[in-house]
């Protein structure tokens, strides 16, 4: 894996689900991340780690590839069961929850964007 690749962080507990490719997407809210805005372009490469946003450290354990950007609202989310799915969920309304979780802020017309990615390279991370 290569270091001069944008990285961008999940939460420890989904690394198992992006590594078997049950999680192909990721749904952010750029305002809290703004950061995360170079990476909304279809067919970008990052650095995907878990641990910098607990203080970690980052630690990488994959390379993913954008493959397509969507935008949504957080009170959008109960009725898009399909998009629950593609980030291993099983539901609209899991997937609003696990939204209003990480960012208990969130407004029901907070736009989201929706990263689509494939995992391009696997690496060995200590989970």
């Amino acid at each position: 894996m290569t270091d001069e690749l944008s990285a961008i962080d999940f939460a420890r507990e989904f690394v198992p689900n992006i590594l078997s490719r049950e999680k192909r997407a990721t749904t952010r809210l750029l305002r809290a991340e703004p950061h995360l805005q170079q990476l909304c372009t279809a067919g970008l490469r990052a650095r995907a780690t878990y641990g910098a946003v607990a203080g970690e450290g980052g630690h990488s354990f994959a390379v993913v590839r954008i493959r397509a950007v969507e935008w949504t609202t957080v009170g959008q989310l109960p009725l898009n069961d399909e998009l629950a799915r593609t980030e291993g969920l099983e539901s609209g309304m899991a997937l609003q929850a696990l939204i209003r979780r990480l960012y208990p802020d969130a407004a029901d017309d907070d736009a989201l964007a929706v990263l689509h990615f494939d995992v391009e390279e696997a690496g060995s991370a200590a989970v």
